[in-house]
């Protein structure tokens, strides 16, 4: 490695010299536009906790007119009714699942700065 280092200083220095020659040019001319409403990280975090809630609820919604379709159809029958149970359990460990993904996005956000206040994160005034 040393060798290659030393056998080929003079293009490695061309290409130093180049790169810093050219960096400040090439970076000024890089103008990227944020293709998303959210200006950091904490916002994003919070907007993708938002929607995806959105859909667990719609979807336990669903599970849980399905669990009670499936209650007033069995007329008895026990498997049906075991049937009918067993969704409703599901839907319910859904939903619980999908308050306590929002609740870690909250604390996510909060903890990644998205208090808004530029203090402690209680609030109060920073010190």
């Amino acid at each position: 490695m040393l060798y290659f280092l030393l056998s080929n200083k003079r293009k490695i220095l061309s290409y130093v010299l180049t790169f810093l020659a050219t960096a400040p040019i090439v970076s000024a001319q890089i103008l990227l536009d944020n293709p998303t409403s959210y200006n950091s990280f904490s916002e994003l975090v919070t907007g993708i906790a938002t929607f995806i809630g959105g859909l667990a609820g719609g979807l336990a919604t669903l599970m849980f007119t399905w669990a009670g379709i499936l209650y007033m159809t069995a007329r008895g029958n026990p498997e049906q009714v075991s049937r009918a149970h067993r969704a409703l359990i599901y839907a319910a460990i859904g939903t619980g699942i999908a308050i306590s993904g929002a609740g870690i996005a909250a604390y996510l956000s909060g903890l990644f700065g998205g208090g808004g206040d530029g203090g402690g994160g209680d609030g109060g005034p920073g010190v």
